[in-house]
C-alpha cells in the first residue's frame, strides 16, 4: 500500500510540474498575441513571421527533464500497476514521439488487463499517426477479448466507434454506420451509469430527441439567483441555449 501511496505522490508532482509549464506556456502564448509585432504579422498572413515568434516560447518539457522523470518513475514500477499512470502519461501527453510509442507499445504488451488504462483506451486514437491505424485497432480489440474490466471493454468499444468519423454535413455508408451503432451500444451496456456511457448514447440522444422542429428536452437548472426553472417554463418564447464549463 505505501508503493502505491509513493507512485500516485510522484505522479501527482510530476503532473503539476508539466501543468504549471504548459499554463505558462498559455499565458506568454497570448501575451505574445498581444504584441504588435504579432498583430501585424496575422493580420499580413504572414505564418513564417508568426511562427517564428512562437519559436521563441519555451514549450513544455521542451528540454526533456520532465518527459525523462516519468520514464525513470515507469522503470522504477515496472511489472506492477502504479506504472500505468506514468506509461499513460507518456504515451498522451509526452511531446516526445518515441517517448510516446515506447510507453504505448509497453501498455499493449504488458498492461491491457489493468484497470487502469481506460484514459489511454478512450485516447488511443490520438496515437494513429505513431503507433499505424491497424496497431490501435489490435489494441482495442485485443481488450475486448480479453480484459477482464467491463469498463475497459466498454472504453475499447467506444474508441472503436469513435474512429468511424461522420463526414461534415453528410452521412455514413449503411455498413459503417451500423458498426459505429453497435460499438457505441456495447460501450453504453457495459458502463452504465457512467460519463462513457451518456457519450456513447450521444448520438443517438441527438438522432432522436436534438433535430429541427423537434420538442426540446425539458432542461431543468437553478439559475444565477438560486431559482429553479425547466426550459418549459419558457415555452412560446425566444430563448438561447449557453452550454459552458470552466476546468
Amino acid at each position: 500500500m505505501a508503493a502505491q501511496g509513493d507512485a500516485k505522490a510522484t505522479y501527482d508532482k510530476l503532473k503539476a510540474e508539466y501543468d504549471k509549464a504548459g499554463k505558462a506556456y498559455t499565458s506568454a502564448s497570448r501575451a505574445l498575441q498581444q504584441t504588435d509585432e504579432y498583430k501585424k504579422a496575422r493580420d499580413d498572413r504572414d505564418r513564417a513571421a508568426m511562427n517564428k515568434l512562437r519559436a521563441t516560447l519555451k514549450r513544455p518539457d521542451a528540454d526533456g527533464a520532465i518527459t525523462k522523470s516519468f520514464e525513470t518513475a515507469a522503470a522504477k514500477y515496472a511489472g506492477t500497476d502504479d506504472c500505468v499512470q506514468f506509461l499513460v502519461w507518456l504515451s498522451l501527453s509526452s511531446p516526445n514521439r518515441a517517448a510516446k510509442k515506447i510507453a504505448a507499445e509497453t501498455i499493449a504488451s504488458k498492461h491491457l488487463g489493468s484497470a487502469a488504462i481506460g484514459e489511454f483506451l478512450e485516447n488511443v486514437n490520438r496515437l494513429q499517426r505513431d503507433l499505424g491505424k491497424d496497431r490501435v485497432t489490435e489494441i482495442l480489440e485485443t481488450v475486448i477479448a480479453k480484459s477482464g474490466h467491463d469498463l475497459m471493454k466498454a472504453s475499447a468499444h467506444f474508441s472503436i466507434a469513435s474512429a468511424i468519423r461522420v463526414p461534415r454535413g453528410s452521412t455514413l455508408p449503411p455498413d459503417q454506420q451500423k458498426t459505429r451503432d453497435e460499438h457505441m451500444a456495447k460501450a453504453a451496456a457495459l458502463a452504465p451509469g457512467t460519463l462513457l456511457a451518456m457519450r456513447a448514447e450521444g448520438p443517438k440522444f441527438q438522432e432522436k430527441r436534438l433535430q429541427i422542429g423537434m420538442a426540446a428536452p425539458d432542461i431543468e437548472g437553478t439559475d444565477l439567483d438560486g431559482v429553479s426553472f425547466k426550459l418549459s417554463d419558457y415555452r412560446g418564447k425566444v430563448v438561447v441555449l449557453d452550454f459552458w464549463g470552466d476546468w
